[in-house]
């Protein structure tokens, strides 16, 4: 069941409810694009993470085999992406065979229509949002709409599961070092109980020594 066949405020408000449900960004991810299918008819969808110039795909949900490695272009390689990050707006490329934005690569030679919707997260872009499909013009100014708002949710979706994510890195880490610190403690008092050992052992030694001189 699509957008067009329910009310959208209330798809997004289960999505979003679904989004936030899970912290685990292992399961974030997919349930991100697993959600947008709800939405928005598409063939190919990924989520891709800002990293400096680059755009690293986290997580990728298609109709086809995907067997290729995900590739991981600069922003200003590609007009399109570049455009959708620099507006901070949704862009759409109805015909990738007529639009001079789109540059064709390997394995994009299925899409025909493209949308890209940015990730914004504290008035900042972090990533974006692209979904495609085999058909021109498959994606009309509705389904732009529709991704910019799912946008704007799987944002904070992704910030919510990155900062616990972040969170449970430190406390993972001060466990670590906890752990760490309590076997130095024991490996020191191993240390001071040998050493109170061998010391012991010299002074009956000596004792010994002093009592046989005085015989």
């Amino acid at each position: 069941m699509h957008a067009g066949q329910r009310d959208l405020s209330e798809v997004l408000l289960g999505v979003a409810q679904t989004l936030t449900a899970n912290l685990d960004l292992s399961v974030v991810l997919p349930t991100i694009l697993d959600q947008l299918a709800y939405l928005v008819e598409y063939d190919s969808a990924s989520l891709m993470l800002l990293e400096g110039e680059w755009l690293r795909p986290v997580a990728r949900r298609s109709i086809f085999p995907i067997s290729s490695a995900p590739l991981t272009p600069q922003t200003h390689e590609l007009a399109h992406i570049q455009e959708a990050i620099t507006t901070r707006q949704p862009v759409l490329i109805e015909d990738t065979e007529h639009d001079p934005r789109w540059r064709m690569r390997s394995g994009s030679t299925t899409i025909r229509c493209w949308l890209g919707a940015p990730l914004i997260v504290h008035d900042r872009v972090v990533g974006l949002l692209n979904i495609s499909h085999h058909t021109p013009e498959h994606f009309d100014r509705t389904s732009v709409q529709t991704a910019g708002a799912f946008a704007a949710f799987a944002a904070i979706a992704l910030n919510n599961a990155a900062l616990h994510q972040q969170v449970q890195d430190e406390l993972n880490e001060r466990i670590r070092a906890e752990a760490e610190l309590r076997q130095e403690r024991a490996r020191l008092a191993e240390r001071v109980a040998e050493q109170t050992s061998s010391l012991r052992a010299a002074n009956q030694e000596m004792a010994q020594a002093s009592r046989m001189k005085d015989e």
